[in-house]
């Protein structure tokens, strides 16, 4: 698994903003959504805070990782337990994150569905 992926991996397992705005350029967009993004350090540390720290329990795997030049294409699931559900929420989705030569991510592109099972 290449290290920025692990790293995130970490970051969202832990639910730590901190550690995932360490990964993260300056500038960097983070598209969570096709007509919403967070733009800036400030704002990707709001949105995890809003969205990712109340969760519990996350389960993230890598299911096929490709590397091109200084984009990577993950496809990934994850177990999620989040506020108001259960049990857990199952994620499967794409991810591309586009990096500079010092790794940090300068944008990361997501698209995820919920799944019935939370296997």
């Amino acid at each position: 698994m290449h290290p920025t992926v692990q790293k995130y991996q970490e970051a969202w397992e832990q639910r730590n903003p901190t550690l995932l705005a360490a990964l993260f350029a300056p500038d960097a967009i983070y598209q969570y959504r096709p007509w919403k993004a967070a733009r800036g350090l400030r704002e990707i540390e709001r949105y995890w805070e809003d969205k990712v720290v109340p969760q519990a329990n996350v389960r993230f795997e890598v299911l096929r990782e490709c590397v091109c030049g200084n984009e990577l294409w993950l496809e990934w699931k994850a177990v999620v337990g989040l506020p108001g559900t259960e049990p857990s929420v199952s994620l499967v989705g794409v991810m591309i994150l586009d990096l500079d030569s010092n790794l940090c991510i300068k944008k990361l592109t997501e698209y995820y569905f919920k799944t019935d099972k939370s296997s």
